[in-house]
């Protein structure tokens, strides 16, 4: 008896609630509608890199009460993708369902858009590449850079094992040398030329160039 009658008002108001919401969620018409959500991807094995696009958003068709079909409703609503069993390059299909998908209460599943996603996996790897110095026009009549050096000489990249193995070099930006004599310092941006690819440092190095002018009679 006095189990029953403990916190009597609070468990009376708590079956009050709840009878609330029910009739609440069976009165609402029940509606479908299309939400893009984020997609996440967890414990990816050391060592192991993406070395192709993947999404960021996947569109779910899903289908509720509309209350619960809002978009502050959906906020925390995303696909989770757990990548722990991971073991080998390659290629893997991933198909999408309820197992990944998290959805508010009373919110169906209907399909996702794409319903499959294929991840390309690769080891990762890493490497020095030498740097080459660009500018921005070739040097005209009577002009030419005597001397340039370039400081670090080497970049260590990292990324995919496919596409670092790709890379030969790494190139800076375009320099203006502006072709007037004496010596010159630029302080650029290197670029490795592929997406997949990072540097492991500071993608920046410094140029110096001795620049002279030929004379009119000097055929270079």
């Amino acid at each position: 008896m006095k189990f029953s009658i403990e916190n009597f008002w609070w468990k009376l108001s708590s079956l009050l609630v709840a009878i609330a919401l029910w009739f609440t969620l069976i009165l609402e018409p029940d509606l479908m509608t299309s939400a893009s959500v984020p997609v996440f991807f967890g414990n990816l094995p050391k060592g192991y890199e993406f070395s192709g696009p993947v999404p960021d958003k996947i569109v779910l068709e899903i289908r509720g009460p509309a209350s619960k079909l809002r978009a502050d409703a959906l906020e925390d609503t995303a696909v989770h993708i757990d990548l722990a069993d991971i073991t080998n390059p390659g290629q893997r299909t991933i198909t999408l369902d309820t197992s990944n998908i998290s959805l508010p209460f009373g919110v169906t599943f209907v399909r996702a858009v794409p319903s499959q996603l294929r991840i390309q996996f690769d080891r990762q790897l890493s490497k020095q590449v030498p740097v080459r110095i660009r500018y921005q026009e070739q040097a005209p009549a009577g002009w030419r850079v005597l001397r340039e050096s370039v400081s670090p000489e080497y970049l260590r990249i990292i990324g995919p094992a496919n596409k670092v193995d790709q890379v030969e070099y790494a190139e800076t930006d375009p320099i203006d040398v502006q072709w007037k004599a004496g010596q010159k310092t630029a302080r650029v941006h290197v670029f490795a030329g592929d997406p997949q690819v990072r540097f492991e440092s500071s993608p920046m190095v410094t140029v110096k160039m001795t620049v002279e002018h030929l004379g009119p009679h000097v055929i270079q």
